[in-house]
């Protein structure tokens, strides 16, 4: 039964995070090719803060994935899916990130 709750989690997620890789692509491609664009204090500030949280969320799926190799080798089915699934919100939260910058860019533009 816990394989099957972790499974499925994992399948919810990976639509999840197709979902909102396919938002980031046509928001990059919204903002196209452009020159630098002029920002205000304020978006600047929010956009160093993205992008110091997402270091962070950046490093913590890149262990997570180690850990899931290493659960390929040494571990169960679930425990690789169990750390797949982590791996994924990580990745979820990147992405969030990456929609949240471009959205600000877009409107500093």
């Amino acid at each position: 039964m816990g394989t099957a709750i972790v499974v499925v989690a994992l399948l919810v997620l990976g639509v999840i995070s197709f979902r909102l890789n396919r938002q980031l692509i046509s928001w990059r491609q919204q903002l196209g090719q452009r020159g630098p664009v002029e920002l205000t204090a304020g978006q600047q500030v929010a956009i160093s803060q993205l992008r110091h949280d997402r270091r962070k969320w950046i490093l913590l799926s890149q262990v997570l994935f180690v850990i899931a190799v290493v659960m390929i080798f040494s571990g169960s089915f679930t425990e690789l899916c169990f750390f797949l699934d982590l791996y994924t919100v990580a990745s979820i939260v990147v992405r969030q990130s990456n929609i949240q910058e471009a959205k600000l860019i877009a409107r500093g533009s």
